[in-house]
């Protein structure tokens, strides 16, 4: 009881302040939300360790900018990839036939990465789509260095390996 009281007292306390000061980072009152959520959910699942920071608003604050320029330079690596897929498609006019398989190559790559053991995938999505280093995963997840490594390795492979086949079906079904 006695945590949860202490953390709605801090939540109330910093709220605004974070919101504000992630709404100048971002420009987006969605994503400002979503990353303050994040924040708390993280606080609160990392709240035994707390005791252990000397000046909580400086982490706070540091761990909140951390995230928002982790998800700003998610944001615009897929408006890149999406440029370039854009112009591509501009480029090569879609057809009905490559829409679907464009869409069924998405959603077997999601399938693919839903495969993956928990830990490999957790590993690969805090890689590949939070785009945090393997040191920074290795101290988040409480895991070596190494351990990181052989997770993405394992992943990558799995994932080359099952999309190689998929494509390797659409390319030769309408042989």
């Amino acid at each position: 009881m006695g945590d949860e009281t202490a953390f709605k007292i801090l939540y109330d306390l910093y709220e605004d302040k974070l919101y504000g000061f992630l709404f100048n980072l971002t420009k987006s009152h969605s994503a400002s939300e979503d990353l303050l959520q994040d924040t708390f959910m993280r606080i609160w699942e990392d709240r035994a360790q707390l005791g252990e920071i000397s000046d909580f608003r400086a982490y706070l604050f540091t761990m909140v900018k951390h995230r928002a320029l982790n998800a700003i330079k998610r944001i615009s690596k897929e408006e890149l990839i999406l440029q370039k897929i854009s112009y591509r498609s501009r480029e090569v006019e879609m057809s009905t036939e490559s829409a679907v398989y464009y869409n069924d190559l998405r959603k077997k790559i999601e399938w693919i990465i839903h495969q993956l053991p928990p830990q490999q995938r957790l590993v690969y999505r805090l890689s590949r789509e939070e785009g945090l280093k393997q040191e920074e995963i290795s101290h988040r997840l409480k895991i070596t260095v190494a351990t990181v490594k052989k997770h993405l390795t394992l992943s990558l492979r799995h994932i080359r390996k099952n999309l190689s086949l998929f494509i390797f079906c659409i390319l030769f079904s309408g042989l």
